[in-house]
Protein backbone atom coordinates (compact mmCIF):
# COMPACT_ATOMS: atom_id res chain seq x y z
CA UNK A 1 0.00 0.00 0.00
CA UNK A 2 1.39 3.72 -0.69
CA UNK A 3 1.85 6.57 1.34
CA UNK A 4 -0.33 9.18 1.98
CA UNK A 5 1.03 12.91 2.27
CA UNK A 6 0.09 14.54 4.86
CA UNK A 7 -1.86 17.82 3.61
CA UNK A 8 -1.17 21.63 5.26
CA UNK A 9 -2.63 24.23 5.30
CA UNK A 10 0.40 25.75 3.08
CA UNK A 11 -0.82 23.69 -0.01
CA UNK A 12 -3.84 25.71 -0.62
CA UNK A 13 -1.84 28.70 -2.59
CA UNK A 14 0.20 25.77 -4.14
CA UNK A 15 -2.42 23.53 -5.49
CA UNK A 16 -5.65 25.85 -6.15
CA UNK A 17 -4.87 29.34 -6.18
CA UNK A 18 -8.19 29.98 -8.59
CA UNK A 19 -10.33 28.57 -5.28
CA UNK A 20 -9.80 31.91 -3.58
CA UNK A 21 -13.02 33.84 -3.93
CA UNK A 22 -14.93 30.03 -2.77
CA UNK A 23 -15.78 29.52 0.58
CA UNK A 24 -13.32 27.85 3.55
CA UNK A 25 -15.35 24.17 2.63
CA UNK A 26 -14.84 24.73 -0.78
CA UNK A 27 -11.66 25.71 -0.83
CA UNK A 28 -10.44 22.62 1.54
CA UNK A 29 -12.19 20.15 -1.05
CA UNK A 30 -10.85 21.86 -3.68
CA UNK A 31 -7.38 21.25 -1.99
CA UNK A 32 -7.85 17.14 -1.53
CA UNK A 33 -9.27 16.65 -4.60
CA UNK A 34 -6.35 17.76 -6.62
CA UNK A 35 -3.95 16.20 -4.43
CA UNK A 36 -6.14 13.07 -4.78
CA UNK A 37 -5.42 13.49 -8.54
CA UNK A 38 -1.63 13.66 -7.70
CA UNK A 39 -2.16 10.47 -5.64
CA UNK A 40 -3.78 8.50 -8.05
CA UNK A 41 -1.11 9.29 -10.79
CA UNK A 42 2.00 8.27 -8.38
CA UNK A 43 0.34 5.63 -7.22
CA UNK A 44 -0.55 4.15 -10.34
CA UNK A 45 2.71 4.82 -11.91
CA UNK A 46 5.07 3.06 -9.06
CA UNK A 47 2.65 -0.14 -8.83
CA UNK A 48 3.52 -0.56 -12.36
CA UNK A 49 7.21 0.44 -11.78
CA UNK A 50 7.65 -1.52 -8.79
CA UNK A 51 5.64 -4.98 -9.80
CA UNK A 52 6.84 -5.00 -13.66
CA UNK A 53 10.59 -4.95 -12.18
CA UNK A 54 10.37 -7.43 -9.61
CA UNK A 55 12.07 -9.87 -11.08
CA UNK A 56 15.06 -7.80 -11.44
CA UNK A 57 15.47 -6.57 -7.85
CA UNK A 58 17.80 -7.96 -5.18
CA UNK A 59 14.91 -7.02 -2.37
CA UNK A 60 11.68 -7.83 -2.53
CA UNK A 61 8.20 -7.92 -0.77
CA UNK A 62 4.80 -7.81 -2.07
CA UNK A 63 2.28 -4.81 -2.94
CA UNK A 64 -1.07 -4.13 -3.30
CA UNK A 65 -2.11 -1.11 -5.44
CA UNK A 66 -3.76 0.65 -2.18
CA UNK A 67 -3.33 3.74 -0.78
CA UNK A 68 -3.95 3.91 2.86
CA UNK A 69 -5.03 7.33 4.90
CA UNK A 70 -6.32 8.60 8.08
CA UNK A 71 -8.27 11.75 9.30
CA UNK A 72 -5.14 12.06 11.86
CA UNK A 73 -2.49 12.75 8.94
CA UNK A 74 -4.19 15.87 7.62
CA UNK A 75 -4.19 19.16 9.17
CA UNK A 76 -6.83 20.47 10.81
CA UNK A 77 -8.27 22.58 8.61
CA UNK A 78 -8.26 19.69 6.15
CA UNK A 79 -9.87 16.33 8.16
CA UNK A 80 -13.39 17.67 7.21
CA UNK A 81 -12.68 17.94 3.17
CA UNK A 82 -10.83 14.39 3.88
CA UNK A 83 -14.09 13.40 5.30
CA UNK A 84 -16.44 14.22 2.52
CA UNK A 85 -14.02 13.86 -0.34
CA UNK A 86 -12.64 10.35 0.98
CA UNK A 87 -14.64 8.68 3.35
CA UNK A 88 -11.90 8.92 5.56
CA UNK A 89 -11.67 7.98 9.32
CA UNK A 90 -9.97 7.87 12.42
CA UNK A 91 -9.17 3.92 11.53
CA UNK A 92 -7.04 3.23 8.27
CA UNK A 93 -8.95 3.93 5.11
CA UNK A 94 -8.42 2.74 1.69
CA UNK A 95 -7.66 6.50 -0.72
CA UNK A 96 -7.70 4.26 -3.88
CA UNK A 97 -7.13 1.48 -5.60
CA UNK A 98 -4.89 1.38 -8.92
CA UNK A 99 -6.59 0.31 -11.84
CA UNK A 100 -5.70 -3.63 -12.35
CA UNK A 101 -3.91 -4.14 -9.24
CA UNK A 102 -3.74 -6.92 -6.69
CA UNK A 103 -6.10 -4.96 -4.58
CA UNK A 104 -8.69 -4.34 -7.14
CA UNK A 105 -8.93 -8.03 -8.10
CA UNK A 106 -9.12 -8.61 -4.61
CA UNK A 107 -11.97 -6.65 -4.51
CA UNK A 108 -10.68 -3.68 -2.11
CA UNK A 109 -12.99 -0.53 -2.88
CA UNK A 110 -11.96 3.27 -2.14
CA UNK A 111 -13.72 4.06 1.37
CA UNK A 112 -13.24 0.55 2.85
CA UNK A 113 -12.72 1.01 6.38
CA UNK A 114 -9.40 -1.85 7.55
CA UNK A 115 -10.20 -3.54 10.66
CA UNK A 116 -7.89 -6.65 10.55
CA UNK A 117 -5.95 -8.49 8.57
CA UNK A 118 -5.14 -12.30 9.33
CA UNK A 119 -6.57 -11.53 13.04
CA UNK A 120 -4.29 -8.59 13.48
CA UNK A 121 -6.06 -5.60 14.42
CA UNK A 122 -5.91 -1.86 12.92
CA UNK A 123 -6.07 0.83 15.67
CA UNK A 124 -8.44 3.83 15.34
CA UNK A 125 -5.84 6.46 16.16
CA UNK A 126 -8.29 10.13 16.64
CA UNK A 127 -6.28 12.98 15.20
CA UNK A 128 -4.53 15.49 18.06
CA UNK A 129 -3.91 18.70 17.24
CA UNK A 130 -0.85 18.74 14.55
CA UNK A 131 -1.33 16.40 11.68
CA UNK A 132 0.68 13.08 12.22
CA UNK A 133 1.72 9.98 8.98
CA UNK A 134 2.57 7.64 12.25
CA UNK A 135 -0.76 5.71 12.39
CA UNK A 136 -0.89 5.19 9.30
CA UNK A 137 2.94 3.71 9.09
CA UNK A 138 1.60 1.57 12.53
CA UNK A 139 -1.50 0.07 9.24
CA UNK A 140 1.20 -0.33 6.95
CA UNK A 141 3.33 -2.17 9.67
CA UNK A 142 0.30 -4.28 10.61
CA UNK A 143 -0.66 -5.43 6.91
CA UNK A 144 2.33 -6.40 5.90
CA UNK A 145 3.04 -8.45 8.64
CA UNK A 146 -0.15 -10.44 7.71
CA UNK A 147 1.61 -10.54 3.80
CA UNK A 148 4.84 -11.53 4.78
CA UNK A 149 3.92 -14.99 3.10
CA UNK A 150 2.28 -13.12 0.30
CA UNK A 151 -1.51 -13.60 1.50
CA UNK A 152 -3.98 -12.28 3.83
CA UNK A 153 -7.76 -12.40 4.93
CA UNK A 154 -8.56 -8.85 5.61
CA UNK A 155 -11.49 -7.22 7.11
CA UNK A 156 -12.62 -4.22 5.93
CA UNK A 157 -15.94 -2.10 7.12
CA UNK A 158 -17.60 -1.01 3.90
CA UNK A 159 -20.36 1.07 4.32
CA UNK A 160 -21.03 -0.24 8.16
CA UNK A 161 -20.97 -3.90 6.72
CA UNK A 162 -18.04 -5.86 7.98
CA UNK A 163 -16.80 -8.19 4.57
CA UNK A 164 -14.05 -10.91 4.57
CA UNK A 165 -11.55 -10.18 1.33
CA UNK A 166 -8.68 -12.65 0.32
CA UNK A 167 -6.16 -10.15 -0.75
CA UNK A 168 -2.82 -11.84 -2.32
CA UNK A 169 -0.06 -9.62 -2.97
CA UNK A 170 1.84 -8.97 -6.18
CA UNK A 171 5.77 -9.53 -5.82
CA UNK A 172 7.42 -6.07 -6.12
CA UNK A 173 10.53 -3.77 -5.82
CA UNK A 174 10.79 -3.17 -1.81
CA UNK A 175 10.01 0.77 -2.60
CA UNK A 176 7.10 2.98 -2.32
CA UNK A 177 6.98 6.35 -2.94
CA UNK A 178 6.01 9.58 -1.51
CA UNK A 179 4.55 13.21 -2.26
CA UNK A 180 5.63 16.49 -0.89
CA UNK A 181 4.06 19.79 -1.06
CA UNK A 182 7.26 21.31 -2.11
CA UNK A 183 9.47 22.57 -5.30
CA UNK A 184 10.38 20.77 -7.65
CA UNK A 185 12.32 17.78 -6.36
CA UNK A 186 12.76 14.04 -6.18
CA UNK A 187 15.09 11.73 -4.23
CA UNK A 188 15.60 8.84 -1.82
CA UNK A 189 16.37 8.58 1.41
CA UNK A 190 18.30 5.93 2.52
CA UNK A 191 15.06 3.53 3.05
CA UNK A 192 12.76 2.12 1.21
CA UNK A 193 10.98 5.68 0.66
CA UNK A 194 11.31 7.74 -2.34
CA UNK A 195 10.20 11.30 -2.20
CA UNK A 196 8.72 13.55 -5.07
CA UNK A 197 7.11 16.91 -4.67
CA UNK A 198 3.46 17.85 -6.16
CA UNK A 199 5.48 20.50 -7.94
CA UNK A 200 7.25 17.54 -9.94
CA UNK A 201 3.99 16.04 -10.45
CA UNK A 202 2.99 18.81 -12.24
CA UNK A 203 6.34 19.61 -14.09
CA UNK A 204 6.18 15.75 -15.37
CA UNK A 205 3.02 16.26 -17.72
CA UNK A 206 2.54 12.37 -18.89
CA UNK A 207 2.57 9.17 -17.18
CA UNK A 208 6.38 8.50 -19.34
CA UNK A 209 7.98 11.58 -18.01
CA UNK A 210 6.56 10.73 -14.67
CA UNK A 211 7.94 7.04 -14.67
CA UNK A 212 11.48 8.63 -15.85
CA UNK A 213 11.48 10.33 -12.79
CA UNK A 214 10.21 7.83 -10.48
CA UNK A 215 12.32 5.18 -12.36
CA UNK A 216 15.99 7.10 -11.95
CA UNK A 217 15.23 7.29 -7.75
CA UNK A 218 13.86 3.82 -7.92
CA UNK A 219 16.93 2.73 -9.47
CA UNK A 220 18.78 4.43 -6.75
CA UNK A 221 16.89 1.49 -4.13
CA UNK A 222 17.45 -1.30 -6.90
CA UNK A 223 21.19 -0.45 -6.69
CA UNK A 224 21.92 0.14 -3.16
CA UNK A 225 22.62 3.67 -3.40
CA UNK A 226 23.17 5.53 -0.18
CA UNK A 227 22.57 8.97 -0.09
CA UNK A 228 25.14 9.76 2.91
CA UNK A 229 28.14 8.88 3.99
CA UNK A 230 29.56 9.09 0.16
CA UNK A 231 31.98 11.78 -1.45
CA UNK A 232 30.97 13.70 -4.58
CA UNK A 233 32.85 11.16 -6.89
CA UNK A 234 30.93 8.24 -5.44
CA UNK A 235 27.66 10.43 -5.69
CA UNK A 236 28.38 11.17 -9.17
CA UNK A 237 29.14 7.52 -9.91
CA UNK A 238 25.85 6.94 -8.64
CA UNK A 239 23.77 9.20 -10.22
CA UNK A 240 24.96 8.23 -13.60
CA UNK A 241 23.95 4.24 -12.76
CA UNK A 242 20.86 5.40 -12.03
CA UNK A 243 20.18 7.21 -15.24
CA UNK A 244 20.92 4.88 -16.79
CA UNK A 245 19.34 1.97 -15.10
CA UNK A 246 16.27 4.42 -15.33
CA UNK A 247 15.35 3.19 -18.97
CA UNK A 248 15.41 -0.38 -18.18
CA UNK A 249 13.01 -0.29 -15.08
CA UNK A 250 10.55 1.77 -17.52
CA UNK A 251 10.62 -0.63 -20.00
CA UNK A 252 10.25 -3.19 -17.60
CA UNK A 253 6.81 -1.32 -16.75
CA UNK A 254 5.44 -0.65 -19.75
CA UNK A 255 6.81 2.66 -20.13
CA UNK A 256 8.50 4.42 -23.14
CA UNK A 257 12.14 4.89 -21.87
CA UNK A 258 12.87 7.57 -24.80
CA UNK A 259 10.54 9.73 -22.39
CA UNK A 260 13.54 9.88 -19.93
CA UNK A 261 15.67 12.43 -22.21
CA UNK A 262 12.49 14.16 -23.38
CA UNK A 263 12.12 15.37 -19.94
CA UNK A 264 15.75 15.57 -18.94
CA UNK A 265 15.98 18.30 -21.89
CA UNK A 266 12.84 20.21 -20.73
CA UNK A 267 15.01 20.32 -17.03
CA UNK A 268 17.57 22.06 -18.55
CA UNK A 269 15.01 24.13 -21.14
CA UNK A 270 13.66 25.81 -17.95
CA UNK A 271 16.75 25.34 -15.57
CA UNK A 272 14.25 23.50 -13.08
CA UNK A 273 14.95 20.81 -11.39
CA UNK A 274 17.60 19.77 -7.89
CA UNK A 275 18.13 16.60 -9.80
CA UNK A 276 20.78 18.94 -12.25
CA UNK A 277 21.40 21.74 -10.20
CA UNK A 278 24.02 20.40 -7.70
CA UNK A 279 27.87 20.58 -7.67
CA UNK A 280 27.81 16.28 -6.62
CA UNK A 281 25.71 15.64 -9.85
CA UNK A 282 27.54 14.84 -13.48
CA UNK A 283 27.18 17.22 -16.48
CA UNK A 284 24.71 17.55 -18.35
CA UNK A 285 26.02 16.54 -21.29
CA UNK A 286 27.14 13.04 -19.97
CA UNK A 287 24.02 12.05 -18.38
CA UNK A 288 22.29 13.21 -21.33
CA UNK A 289 24.37 10.88 -23.51
CA UNK A 290 24.51 7.86 -20.97
CA UNK A 291 20.59 8.00 -20.93
CA UNK A 292 20.92 8.22 -25.01
CA UNK A 293 23.30 5.25 -25.19
CA UNK A 294 21.10 2.72 -23.28
CA UNK A 295 17.83 3.75 -24.65
CA UNK A 296 19.53 2.85 -28.34
CA UNK A 297 20.39 -0.22 -26.49
CA UNK A 298 16.98 -1.18 -25.66
CA UNK A 299 15.44 -0.35 -28.92
CA UNK A 300 18.35 -2.51 -30.42
CA UNK A 301 16.99 -5.66 -28.08
CA UNK A 302 13.73 -5.13 -28.61
CA UNK A 303 14.22 -5.34 -32.67
CA UNK A 304 16.13 -8.80 -32.20
CA UNK A 305 13.53 -10.11 -29.71
CA UNK A 306 15.77 -10.57 -26.86
CA UNK A 307 14.74 -9.43 -23.12
CA UNK A 308 15.45 -6.11 -22.01
CA UNK A 309 17.48 -6.86 -19.31
CA UNK A 310 20.19 -3.60 -18.28
CA UNK A 311 24.43 -4.45 -18.18
CA UNK A 312 25.77 -6.78 -15.54
CA UNK A 313 27.24 -3.74 -14.10
CA UNK A 314 23.57 -2.27 -13.71
CA UNK A 315 22.89 -5.50 -12.00
CA UNK A 316 21.92 -6.03 -8.52
CA UNK A 317 24.84 -7.48 -6.40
Amino acid sequence: MSWRRIILLAALPLLVPAARADSKQDQADAVVRALLGQDVEVATVGYRLVTGNAAQCAKGFVETGATLGTLAQYDAPYRAAAARVLGMTNRPTVELVVPQSAAEQAGIKPGDVLIAADGLPFAASPPSAGASFTPVEAAMDTLDKALADGRATVTVDRAGQLIAIELVGAPACQSRFQISIDELDAFGTDTIWIKLSSAMVDFARTPDALAAVMAHELAHNVLGHHKTGIGPEARRAQELAADRLAPYLMAGAGYDPAAAVVLYRRFKAKHLGGLFTSPTYPGWGQRVKAIEAEVARIADLRARGEPILPPTDLRPR
